[in-house]
């Protein structure tokens, strides 16, 4: 592609049509058998053209990887999926979010909570961080079901 710009435009619109923003809520036990949910912002596209993705994971990181559709017919094309987690994920976003149009209320949530995130690396969240990182959860899904803020 020509010039930085150009390109982060082009992801930007790929992803505006065909992207997914996500904050997976996974929880886990500690060894005080306690359960303590850990968030993760997830970034994922899927296309049959596998170079998009390979192209969007050289310049931003992840992983491409080989979506068999379940009851696949033999004239199926094959879909690929691009994921891209966290930190990664956060800066995809920070770099496409001037070019969003559809998700771009997604990407500023989701931005926002990887900050927090980052900013707390391997340190326990209060109950204050864990309820902000809950709310953009729930606001990413209803953002999804086209209900707003």
């Amino acid at each position: 592609m020509r010039n930085r710009r150009t390109q982060l435009a082009y992801f930007a619109g790929f992803f505006d049509g065909e992207g997914c923003i996500l904050i997976e809520k996974p929880i886990y036990k500690r060894k005080n058998g306690k359960e303590s949910p850990n968030y993760t912002l997830v970034v994922k596209t899927d296309n049959t053209n596998e170079w998009i993705l390979q192209r969007l994971r050289m310049c931003f990181g992840g992983s491409v990887y080989l979506h068999h559709p379940v009851g696949e017919a033999l004239n199926v094309r094959p879909i690929w999926v691009w994921v891209v987690r966290a930190k990664c994920a956060g800066k995809f976003l920070k770099a496409i979010v001037p070019y969003l149009i559809l998700k771009k209320p997604e990407a500023e949530i989701a931005i926002a909570f990887q900050e927090l995130k980052t900013t707390k690396w391997f340190v326990h969240l209060s109950d204050k961080e864990k309820a902000i990182q809950e709310a953009q959860r729930i606001m990413l899904q209803k953002l999804k079901r086209g209900f707003g803020y």
